[in-house]
C-alpha cells in the first residue's frame, strides 16, 4: 500500500526539478540577448567593402539593446509568458547566428571575403528577414514594455526587412580586382598606382597585413565553401605576392635571431634517398603517383606541371597520352616507413587517416604572377647600392623561391644567382643568410634541370 505515495512523490520532484530548469533557463535567457545585442551593436565591420552590410546589422541590434535591457530590469518583477519565452529563444539563436556570421567574416582573407560578398550580403539578409519574422509574432502586450519601447520592436523589425542597397563601390572593387587578375593572365605587368588604389580599399596597408592576408589565403585555397573562387584566390596569392614586393619592398625584414628561426630552414634537414625525391621539385614525394609514362612524381608537383598548360613527361619530354594519376602505394609505404624511422614527419601517413584533398594546380595567372615578381626583385637586386636594400631584396627572394617550383624556376631564369654569389660572404649576418638559402634553393632547380 505503500507504493502509490512513493509514485506520487517521485512525480513531484521530476517536475519539481523540470520547473528549476525552465526557470534557470528564464533566467539566462534575458541577459544572454542583453549581452549578444550589444556585441552585434559593438562590432566592426570585418571589411571596408562590407561597411554598409554589417553597419545595417549594428543599427538593428542597437534598437533591440533598449528593449532587452528594459526587459531585463522588468524580469525581476515579472516572470515571462511562456509564449514569449519561446519565442525570445528563437531571436537569441537568430543573434548568435548573426555573431557567427560576424566573427567568420573576420577570420578570413580580405580578398576571399570580397569575392564572396553577395554571398555574405544574401546570409545576413536572411537573418535579417528570420529576426523580422520572430519580432512579429513575439506577444509585445505580454511583455509589459512601456509603449516607446515596444515601438522600437516594431521599427526594428520594419527595417530588418529593408534589404540594404547594392554597394556599388563594392562591386566596382571585385570587378577591377577580377579584371587584374584576367590581365595578368594576358602577361600585362599591373601599374603601381592601380594595385595601391586596390589595397587601400581593402584596408592592406603595410607589410605586416598583406603578408598576414597571403598566408590566410593561401590555407583557405581548396575550401569547399569557396570552390568557386579556388581560381581566383590562386591568382591573387601570386598577385599579392608581387604587389607586396611592388609596394612594401622598402620595409626591413625581421631581424636575425640567434635561436632557431622558426620561419628559417636553417638547421638542414636530413636528406631522403634520390629514389624518395620528386623529379620535379627535388622535395620528398607526400604522395606519389604515377604518370602515364611510368614516372613516379608528388602529386603536388606534377598537378601543378599539367595546371600550367603542358601534357608532357617532365622527366622524359615524352608526350603523354592522357594525364591521370595512379597512387603509388607501395613507395609511399617505404617513404612512411623512412620516415618513421628517421623521425621525420610526413602529413597523412597515419593509419586510418583520410587521404588530403589533392593540391589545386597553378594557373595561368599564378605563374605569371611569379614570373613577373621573380623578374622585379632581381632588377632590383641589380640596381642596389646599400646593404639594407640588397638584405630586404634578397629577404623577398628568398620568400618567393620557397613558395614553388616555378617561382624558383622564375628567379633562375631572371639572372638572380651570379647576383647572390657575391653577397655570400657577406658581413651582415642575416644577409649572407638569406643569400645562401635563396642561392642554394635556386640552384638545387637549376641541377634537378639538368
Amino acid at each position: 500500500s505503500s507504493g502509490p505515495p512513493v509514485r506520487c512523490h517521485a512525480g513531484q520532484s521530476a517536475c519539481a526539478r523540470a520547473l528549476t530548469r525552465t526557470s534557470r533557463c528564464a533566467a539566462a535567457l534575458q541577459p544572454g540577448l542583453a549581452r549578444l545585442a550589444r556585441d552585434l551593436a559593438a562590432a566592426d565591420p570585418p571589411a571596408p567593402f562590407l561597411r554598409a552590410v554589417f553597419v545595417s546589422v549594428s543599427r538593428r541590434a542597437r534598437l533591440l539593446v533598449v528593449v532587452f535591457d528594459d526587459l531585463l530590469l522588468l524580469g525581476a518583477a515579472v516572470a515571462l509568458p511562456r509564449s514569449a519565452s519561446l519565442c525570445l529563444r528563437e531571436v537569441l539563436l537568430v543573434l548568435q547566428r548573426f555573431k557567427a556570421v560576424v566573427a567568420d567574416c573576420s577570420a578570413r582573407s580580405r580578398m576571399r571575403l570580397l569575392l564572396q560578398s553577395d554571398e555574405v550580403a544574401a546570409r545576413v539578409h536572411e537573418l535579417q528577414h528570420d529576426l523580422a519574422t520572430l519580432l512579429d509574432i513575439l506577444p509585445v502586450g505580454e511583455l509589459g514594455l512601456a509603449d516607446d519601447v515596444a515601438d522600437l520592436l516594431t521599427l526594428a523589425s520594419r527595417q530588418c526587412r529593408r534589404r540594404a542597397p547594392e554597394a556599388a563601390a563594392e562591386q566596382e572593387l571585385k570587378a577591377s580586382v577580377l579584371a587584374l587578375i584576367q590581365e595578368v593572365e594576358r602577361e600585362i605587368v599591373p601599374e603601381r598606382e592601380r594595385l595601391e588604389a586596390i589595397l587601400e580599399e581593402v584596408a592592406i596597408n603595410d607589410p605586416a597585413s598583406c603578408s598576414q592576408e597571403i598566408e590566410i589565403l593561401e590555407c583557405e585555397i581548396g575550401d569547399r565553401l569557396a570552390e568557386w573562387w579556388t581560381s581566383a584566390m590562386i591568382a591573387l596569392v601570386g598577385l599579392l605576392r608581387y604587389t607586396k614586393c611592388v609596394l612594401f619592398s622598402a620595409a626591413t625584414p625581421r631581424p636575425l635571431d640567434s635561436k632557431v628561426d622558426a620561419d628559417d630552414d636553417d638547421a638542414e634537414p636530413l636528406a631522403p634517398p634520390p629514389d624518395f625525391r620528386c623529379p620535379i621539385s627535388l622535395d620528398l614525394m607526400r604522395d606519389p603517383v604515377v604518370s602515364a609514362s611510368g614516372q613516379t612524381y608528388d602529386r603536388e608537383s606534377i598537378t601543378r606541371w599539367f595546371g600550367a598548360g603542358k601534357s608532357t613527361c617532365p622527366k622524359t619530354g615524352q608526350v603523354l597520352t592522357n594525364l591521370e594519376l595512379v597512387p603509388n602505394k607501395a613507395l609511399k609505404n617505404l617513404i612512411s616507413r623512412w620516415c618513421r624511422e628517421n623521425g621525420v614527419a610526413m602529413e597523412g601517413s597515419e593509419p586510418g587517416k583520410p587521404e588530403p584533398a589533392p593540391p589545386v594546380a597553378a594557373n595561368k595567372a599564378a605563374v605569371e604572377a611569379a614570373r613577373i615578381t621573380a623578374s622585379f626583385l632581381v632588377k632590383k637586386l641589380s640596381a642596389s647600392f646599400s646593404l639594407g636594400s640588397d638584405n630586404r631584396v634578397v629577404h623577398e627572394i628568398r620568400l618567393l623561391a620557397k613558395s614553388g617550383s616555378e617561382s624558383r624556376a622564375f628567379i633562375g631564369e631572371a639572372g638572380a644567382v651570379p647576383l647572390l654569389v657575391p653577397l655570400l660572404n657577406s658581413e651582415d649576418a642575416a644577409l649572407q643568410l638569406n643569400s645562401i638559402n635563396a642561392a642554394a634553393t635556386v640552384r638545387r632547380l637549376a641541377l634537378a634541370n639538368e
